[in-house]
């Protein structure tokens, strides 16, 4: 069972190895994906705590992660329309850092832009309930 406090260490988790891949430099494919899959963890720790996902077998994926917020959404009345926008641009992000070959400019391009929505992510949670 994964409570919202295991997704939360794995999201930390992930965060702590995009600082030693930005200073490599040589792996921004890899910097985006982590990036992505620490957003997923955020997710999954608001949803947890929230109720939703918790049991093992009761995991939410992340292709459900829209209507699973909007359920959310309407049992606390808390918007949530940037958190599924934020997770929109990394989740695009992730696969293509993950699936498509692209230039490294192209990905040297948009590990900022993978920064800033996974930071909205984690200010979103952290703001509503979730406590690192």
């Amino acid at each position: 069972m994964a409570s919202h406090r295991k997704h939360i260490e794995k999201a930390q988790h992930n965060e702590g190895l995009l600082q030693p891949l930005f200073a490599l430099d040589t792996h921004p494919d890899w910097y985006i994906t982590t990036a992505f899959y620490a957003g997923v963890h955020w997710i999954r720790a608001y949803l947890a705590l929230n109720g939703i996902g918790q049991g093992e077998k009761d995991q939410v994926g992340y292709t459900e992660f829209d209507q699973k917020l909007r359920d959310v959404s309407r049992s606390t009345g808390v918007s949530v329309d940037t958190l599924i926008r934020e997770f929109g641009i990394l989740h695009r992000l992730g696969r293509d850092a993950r699936y498509v070959c692209q230039t490294k400019h192209w990905y040297d391009q948009r590990v900022s832009d993978a920064d800033a929505a996974l930071k909205a992510i984690r200010d979103f949670v952290t703001a509503n309930g979730i406590n690192p």
